[in-house]
């Protein structure tokens, strides 16, 4: 995924190619093994992912995530319960094309600060790593 914003209030929309047909979308949403993070899988037709191409983003109840350019992301999730999972296609010029799935997964545990034994986690010790 990318970060990427569209801060000066402008928006463009893509338009598909006249003649050619319309892309379409669809997403699934699983949790992961790991903790705190859901799994998208997105799957096309008439639509190529690449940066000359296009991309996808994925916003979870509303909030955007990011942006990607694989048909699959992990991504994180804030708490337990059931999120809508969204996504929409865009060009590489990052207009929108109005085109968007939706699905919804059902999270146990996510954002808890416990074990399974119910009690509460206790950091031992923790390392900090600085790269050269």
């Amino acid at each position: 995924g990318a970060d990427h914003t569209h801060d000066d209030g402008e928006t463009c929309v893509a338009t598909v190619p006249q003649g050619e047909p319309s892309p379409i979308v669809r997403v699934e949403a699983m949790t992961s093994e790991e903790p705190g993070h859901v799994d998208v899988q997105v799957d096309f037709d008439n639509f190529v992912l690449g940066q000359d191409q296009g991309h996808w983003h994925v916003a979870i109840d509303g909030v955007a995530l990011g942006m990607f350019y694989l048909p699959e992301a992990t991504v994180p999730i804030n708490g337990s319960g059931t999120h809508e999972i969204m996504v929409t296609l865009s060009d590489a010029e990052h207009c929108e094309y109005g085109i968007a799935a939706m699905t919804t997964v059902t999270v146990e545990g996510a954002g808890d600060d416990h074990d399974d034994s119910g009690q509460e986690e206790t950091v031992i010790t923790s390392l900090e790593v600085h790269p050269r």
